[in-house]
């Protein structure tokens, strides 16, 4: 069974240098924070701010609660079947 903080880990250290990468021309970003407010990654550009979910595997839609209608949120997640028939189920539900 594959361990899960590591994957947890591999993935959002992935978003990181992602964003940090996609951002090299604009030089927008201001500073980026890992586990701020519940989030593994936050990211304050000079226009906005984001908050990022590292969720390898989708089991349920409990992060949702944390949300709040003015914030900027990204959900980060594997390319499986499994987790696109979970989002498929949370844009029903929703």
């Amino acid at each position: 069974m594959p361990d899960t903080n590591k994957i947890h880990s591999f993935l959002k250290k992935w978003i990181i240098e992602y964003i940090k990468n996609k951002d090299i021309i604009l030089k927008n970003i201001e500073i980026i924070e890992e586990d701020k407010e519940g989030f593994d990654v936050f990211v304050k550009y000079k226009n906005k701010e984001q908050y990022l979910l590292a969720v390898p595997i989708l089991k349920d839609f409990n992060f949702l609660e944390n949300f709040e209608k003015e914030k900027h949120y990204s959900l980060v997640i594997f390319n499986t079947r499994d987790n696109f028939n979970k989002l498929i189920e949370m844009s029903e539900f929703h």
